[in-house]
């Protein structure tokens, strides 16, 4: 079986995240960061790719939950500016509820088991150009 690399992964999860946060923002009509603290709603559900996601608002960001496999996109801030945005803590999350078992994370920093760790990895692909720092959503990347 072919291991999957970080980069694959990323590139999954913010793809996954940008489908989601976009699908809220134009079902409900989110302008911008703010609305979604006043304009969404607390709960409810949306499906991207045939599977069905669920969702819950917390403070200014939404957390989605897969109903077919659990796993988890938290885009805990910035929904609206930045729905692509990725960092430790949606990467940790996005992780914790994905099956890693074909993940190749050989040379990576020590593997990926905490939001420090994962802080690490960014700066490092930020470094490498695989991710870039967006500038008006301060300790966010963007896939490059």
């Amino acid at each position: 079986m072919k291991k999957r690399s970080i980069n694959d992964l990323i590139a999954e999860f913010a793809e996954t995240q940008s489908h989601l946060c976009r699908s809220v923002i134009n079902k409900y009509g989110l302008a911008d960061d703010v609305s979604v603290v006043f304009s969404a709603p607390k709960t409810g559900s949306l499906e991207l790719n045939g599977k069905r996601w669920t969702f819950k608002k917390h403070g200014g960001g939404v957390r989605f939950i897969s109903d077919d496999t659990g796993q988890v996109v938290d885009a805990h801030r910035n929904v609206v500016s930045c729905p692509a945005g990725i960092d430790a803590w949606r990467l940790w999350q996005f992780l914790e509820t994905t099956d890693t078992a074909d993940l190749d994370i050989v040379g990576e920093v020590g593997g990926l088991e905490n939001e420090s760790k994962i802080n690490e990895l960014l700066s490092s692909l930020a470094a490498q150009g695989v991710v870039t720092p967006v500038e008006q959503c301060a300790g966010l990347y963007v896939r490059a």
